[in-house]
Order: structure tokens, then sequence, then C-alpha cells
């Protein structure tokens, strides 16, 4: 919910965000000259990565600095920290409740 999308603006605040969205957008450039010799699939994939890019403001999260974030603020808020498996599962439920098939929740998952 709100929780998730503003949990991750704050995150993408951070340079080392930065430096990951910056080695998506080479990866995607290099992609883009590369999809020539791709099968058809593989544009597919290419062009859907693509357009989720420009569509949204969202940026990778690494696990790590999601689960300092994740510590400091249940420090600060006096609650326990949350364990990796919590979150796991809370994000399976997000993404289920979103109506997001379940194939794609466990392809994500691996």
């Amino acid at each position: 919910g709100s929780t998730s999308h503003l949990l991750a603006r704050l995150i993408t605040r951070d340079d080392g965000a930065r430096k990951i969205n910056a080695l998506l957008v080479a990866t995607s450039k290099r992609l883009k000259t590369e999809s020539n010799c791709a099968n058809s699939s593989g544009r597919r994939a290419l062009e859907c990565f693509n357009r989720l890019r420009q569509a949204t403001d969202y940026r990778p999260l690494m696990k790590q600095r999601l689960l300092t974030w994740l510590a400091q603020a249940a420090k600060a808020s006096g609650t326990g920290p949350l364990q990796d498996h919590g979150i796991r599962i809370s994000s399976t439920l997000e993404y289920l409740l979103r109506n997001v098939p379940f194939e794609v929740v466990k392809t994500k998952g691996r």
C-alpha cells in the first residue's frame, strides 16, 4: 500500500540506489543495441523492462540496504526488528492482493 510506496521513495534517495539505477540504465541501453541478435521473446522482455522503467519512478532496492533501513526505523519506534522471512511473506501477500498471478509471484521469489 502507501507504506510500500513511501518506503521505496525514501530509499531511492540513497546514493547507492542512484548508482544501481545508473547501471540499470547502461544495461538497458546495451541490451537495446544487442536486441537485434535476440529472439522474439527476448525482445518482448526487453520492451517490457523498458516500458516499466519509463512508467515508474521506482528504483531497485538492495536487500541489505532495505534491512538496515527497516532495522533503524524499528529501533527508532521502539519495536523489534523485522526478519527476512516476514518481509518476504508480506511482499508475497501484497503482490497477491494486487491481483498479480501466483506464477508471476513465484517466479519473482526465485
